[in-house]
């Protein structure tokens, strides 16, 4: 479903997707968790920046 807002809004696709889907609001936290750690391990940044719209 994300995929229309970034096409109707005329979005860049984001550099990663975590694929966290659908569950409860715990287990969408935790999944986001997870599969952000994995791209932060990837990198081993000293910082990392988050841009909400």
């Amino acid at each position: 479903m994300s995929d229309i807002f970034f096409t109707e809004l005329g979005l860049h696709e984001p550099d990663y997707y975590l694929g966290v889907g659908s569950s409860s609001h715990a287990r969408q936290t935790a999944a986001t968790m997870v599969a952000f750690e994995e791209v932060i391990n990837e990198f081993r940044s000293d910082i990392v920046l988050s841009m909400v719209m």
